[in-house]
């Protein structure tokens, strides 16, 4: 039987989840690290004589303004996949989200060994709910649903 693509899509999506964590946590430190070498920046006078070329400290300051305007952009992409992806989650019973953090998103070793004894269930009946649920959080987050 062929896995449709959405399901591999959505263990990608799941597999990014904690790098977003992350990411969402360490941007706005960046972003105000920004901020203060801009504030440190001189701009160069106004009424100094322009030289073909450019002045290096506005072209500093400019570039500081273009990097802070990617993270921010980032950062607002990242909060709003993240918002989707736990709202998608919270239609998932707690054995799903179990299964779907345990085997999926964190991958650690034995973890399938901890979650039968945990969930007092065996081996296949797990593979069997950690597939319903990528296909349960699939349906959810793309509106991928089999007709």
């Amino acid at each position: 039987m062929k896995r449709s693509k959405y399901k591999d899509w959505a263990v990608e999506t799941l597999r990014d989840y904690q790098t977003m964590k992350a990411a969402a946590d360490l941007l706005p430190e960046r972003i105000k690290e920004i901020d203060s070498a801009l504030n440190s920046i001189k701009s160069s006078a106004p009424d100094a004589a322009k030289v073909k070329g450019g002045c290096g400290v506005e072209d500093a300051r400019i570039d500081k303004m273009v990097e802070k305007g990617l993270l921010e952009s980032n950062l607002s992409n990242i909060k709003t996949k993240l918002s989707q992806i736990e709202k998608a989650l919270s239609f998932m019973t707690d054995a799903e989200r179990k299964v779907l953090f345990e085997m999926v998103i964190y991958r650690e070793y034995g973890s399938d060994d901890k979650l039968c004894e945990a969930l007092h269930c065996e081996r296949s009946w797990l593979y069997k709910l950690r597939d319903n649920a990528i296909k349960k959080f699939s349906e959810v987050y793309y509106g991928a649903v089999d007709f």
